[in-house]
């Protein structure tokens, strides 16, 4: 330990040499302090000025307005913070002042050593203890004498002993099954053995206990073969569930790909590296941050799974020019936080081209239509009268040709003379009815009361001077 580790930094008072013995006495009083340092106006040490500086003043009956300088202890040995406390333990005058750049920065005493000596020890001890009392082993300990010195929480509970009732006790006469005096003798660390007690099995390793060179006892530590056996089947069990996950994941002709809950590559199958043409060796740990970043790929399905807490699907481009269809699934844990993203991968690139290969096709077959329609156009620039050489004309001739394939009500609108008889006959001619009859009816010709008569027929006696047996209509 550090002679800084002694030292109570709210307890710091320094004389001056002209401060009174009256003065050092409240000091001392009011802080709870045994001893400090005078100081000149550099902070330089002068002396040390303790309580047995005060005993011997009353004694001889000094008045309390003497200065500390005519009773302060000269020529003090001093310390500093970063001291090894052995080297100092013995303190001349029962204190030691300690000073760091030239300045002093406190004063400790035996007292305050053996305190904080005592207060490690303690702490240390609870440390030790709380390591051995959470290990699953049962550990006892001897003496050189071969009597019981520590027994920890599992060797308690496995054998039924208790602390009070195993200290002291003769190890030999509760366990004669282990010879640890043996080891005690010979100062030997003999190989594991298998020991029997009260019908159960333990593997039992010992081992000698030294202090500075010499032996001062022997220590034993039992483990249950049973709870190891338990141990080695469980992870005899979740290897052969890795072993089988393994073979599920390479079988798989889809590529999977596996991160943490924070993006951080842990698995890739062999598909994946054979769809994406990647060399994924170097993958595992990096985060899919840096894997985007560097252009590995354009995106990734992980981080907006993580984001979203949903499954994703996206379109992802990897840097050997493969297009990926990758589809990416949260897994929570109990408290609900995603722990794993699982990303399944597919090959798209050659459905990706036919893709764009189809709309290519689509916009050529539009423009051809285009074109195509503009030639039929041209071919109605005169016909029964009617002139087109407008472009206005001409996209309402476009407009009739492509409505003509609609099979719905459509209404022609204009003034008197402006050719809508020759827009309808246009419909007619380029729809899926053009073999069929063409009537033009002007309804401004027949008076509003018999239109209907007139369009869709009429009943026997419908009205004064319908013919007998009725008649159909135009329509």
């Amino acid at each position: 330990m550090k002679v800084r580790d002694f030292l109570c930094s709210n307890r710091i008072h320094f004389l001056k040499p002209t401060d009174s013995l009256q003065k050092a006495c409240e000091v001392f009083s009011d802080l709870k302090i045994d001893a400090t340092v005078v100081i000149d106006e550099n902070s330089t040490i002068l002396g040390l000025f303790t309580k047995n500086h005060v005993f011997k003043a009353v004694k001889n009956s000094i008045p309390l307005n003497t200065p500390v300088e005519e009773l302060m202890t000269r020529n003090v040995i001093c310390g500093h913070p970063d001291d090894e406390v052995e080297d100092r333990f013995y303190f001349r005058h029962g204190f030691l002042p300690v000073v760091e750049n030239n300045k002093p920065v406190g004063v400790i005493s035996i007292p305050d050593f053996v305190r904080t000596y005592h207060d490690s020890y303690r702490a240390a001890k609870n440390f030790i203890n709380a390591i051995l009392n959470s290990s699953n082993n049962a550990i006892i300990s001897i003496d050189n004498n071969g009597n019981i010195n520590l027994v920890n929480r599992k060797a308690s509970e496995e054998f039924g002993l208790t602390q009070q009732e195993a200290l002291g006790e003769k190890f030999s006469n509760l366990f004669p099954e282990i010879n640890l005096m043996d080891i005690v003798k010979t100062g030997d660390t003999p190989p594991i053995e298998k020991i029997t007690i009260k019908n159960k099995s333990y593997l039992c390793s010992r081992y000698p206990v030294f202090s500075e060179g010499t032996i001062i006892g022997a220590v034993s530590s039992l483990t249950d073969i049973d709870a190891l056996e338990k141990i080695i089947n469980e992870l005899e069990s979740v290897k052969e569930l890795n072993r089988e996950l393994d073979a599920i994941i390479e079988s798989s002709s889809d590529g999977i790909f596996v991160c943490d809950g924070n993006a951080n590559v842990l698995r890739i199958n062999r598909a994946y590296d054979t769809i994406a043409e990647l060399d994924t060796s170097n993958f595992y740990g990096k985060n899919m941050r840096e894997l985007v970043a560097n252009g590995t790929y354009s995106r990734s399905v992980t981080l907006l799974v993580i984001e979203k807490r949903e499954t994703v699907s996206i379109l992802q481009k990897t840097s050997s020019g493969k297009t990926l269809l990758a589809t990416g699934k949260p897994v929570f844990d109990e408290n609900g936080n995603i722990f794993r993203v699982v990303t399944s991968v597919r090959d798209i690139t050659d459905l990706h081209r036919l893709q764009q290969t189809l709309e290519e096709t689509q916009r050529m077959t539009e423009e051809y239509r285009k074109e195509l329609n503009s030639l039929r156009i041209k071919n109605f620039r005169n016909i029964d009268g009617m002139i087109v050489g407008s472009e206005k004309m001409n996209e309402i001739i476009d407009l009739a040709m492509r409505l003509a394939k609609v099979d719905s009500t459509i209404l022609i609108t204009g003034e008197s003379g402006t050719g809508k008889d020759l827009v309808a006959s246009i419909i007619h001619k380029y729809s899926h009815r053009h073999d069929m009859p063409f009537i033009k009816v002007n309804c401004g010709a027949i008076p509003a009361n018999l239109i209907e008569s007139e369009l869709f027929g009429y009943e026997e006696g419908a009205f004064t001077g319908a013919k007998k047996g009725g008649e159909a209509g135009l329509l």
